[in-house]
């Protein structure tokens, strides 16, 4: 067996079980996944352009343009010019209480589940990620 074939497994099933609870949360409150994306990410005060939020979270543009869409006729979220064609996504006073009607419980339980996690955990799997993304795109080279 490859050398760190044990430990790869062993990361993925803790992801995919972190990821698992994730869309649990999101088919119980009825969510589609662009829409609990658009809250989660949103709902930390911080403006973000759609493109970064599909980059981020391998969403595709359309749609989260369309729920982007949906929630500004609903007065949930605005859309702030910051040059070329972007425009930055910002949750309106009623979008944050909206994500936070939805999404408070869970942002709680994350918070308390955080004091499990260090900064070197974290820098390690966004370490390992880019990695990844170089070996993976090397592979592909060498494929053409």
């Amino acid at each position: 067996m490859r050398e760190n074939r044990r430990k790869l497994i062993q990361l993925m099933r803790a992801l995919n079980r972190i990821d698992d609870q994730y869309y649990r949360v999101q088919r119980e409150l009825g969510l589609k996944e662009s829409l609990f994306v658009l809250l989660y990410m949103c709902a930390d005060g911080e403006e973000r352009s759609q493109k970064a939020i599909c980059d981020e979270w391998c969403i595709p543009r359309t749609t989260l343009n369309t729920t982007v869409k949906e929630q500004e006729a609903a007065g949930r979220v605005e859309l702030v010019p910051c040059g070329n064609k972007q425009k930055l996504v910002k949750l309106t006073e009623s979008g944050y209480a909206y994500a936070e009607e939805l999404l408070g419980p869970l942002l709680d339980a994350e918070e308390r589940a955080g004091a499990f996690i260090d900064d070197g955990l974290v820098e390690g799997l966004e370490r390992f990620g880019g990695q990844l993304e170089r070996e993976f795109g090397e592979m592909g080279d060498t494929a053409s």
